[in-house]
């Protein structure tokens, strides 16, 4: 139970600064790099949903209640009204919540447990969070669009699709790159773990 909550709590805490460098950061960079209008709605890459994919696959529906609350909070900070911070909050929980059940039903497992990896490596961890980066980022780009245009599916959902995708693989190659450094923290954190145990 105790690690649970730890999970949870580093989690909301990654989720709220990568949605926060999102905003803060990355879209105003890219409004002024595109001049193109719809930036503020649907960034061209959107890291946090990569982030949200990576935490979903190695954490499984534990970090659902993350999603939410980093969301509430980000979309609040921003100025977003109370209604509107929560309706986004539950849709970027649905838009995970659907692959990691449709993978584990696929896969014989309990549609809402850990997603179970055939292989440990990297590889197939990488294409897992693609898998559900991807049939997230439909889902997400559909909603999207219901909710600030009057059509069905326009430029602006595959701007969320391809917003997704393009953060996803773009966090992928970072985790790639920083992959012995995050062993090394992990590492450190075990240990640090195990001397507070004994």
């Amino acid at each position: 139970m105790y690690s649970r909550v730890i999970v949870q709590i580093l989690a909301f805490i990654i989720l709220t600064l990568a949605i926060f460098l999102q905003y803060k950061i990355v879209m105003p960079l890219e409004a002024t790099l595109t001049n193109m209008g719809g930036t503020e709605v649907a960034s061209l890459m959107f890291l946090p949903h990569g982030m949200k994919a990576v935490l979903v696959v190695l954490c499984g529906p534990l970090v659902l209640i993350p999603i939410f609350f980093s969301h509430l909070v980000t979309d609040l900070y921003n100025g977003m009204a109370m209604s509107d911070a929560l309706i986004a909050g539950p849709t970027n929980v649905l838009t995970f919540l659907v692959p990691l059940a449709l993978i584990n039903y696929l896969s014989n497992n309990n549609p809402f447990t850990y997603l179970t990896l055939s292989s440990t490596s990297n590889l197939s961890l990488f294409r897992t969070v693609f898998v559900v980066a991807f049939i997230a980022s439909l889902i997400n780009g559909k909603i999207g669009a219901m909710r600030y245009t009057d059509a069905g599916i326009d430029f602006l959902s595959f701007r969320f699709v391809i917003g997704d995708m393009i953060g996803t693989a773009m966090l992928l190659v970072l985790l790639l790159l920083l992959k012995n450094k995050i062993i090394q923290v992990g590492k450190l954190l075990i240990a640090a773990h195990s001397a507070l145990k004994h």
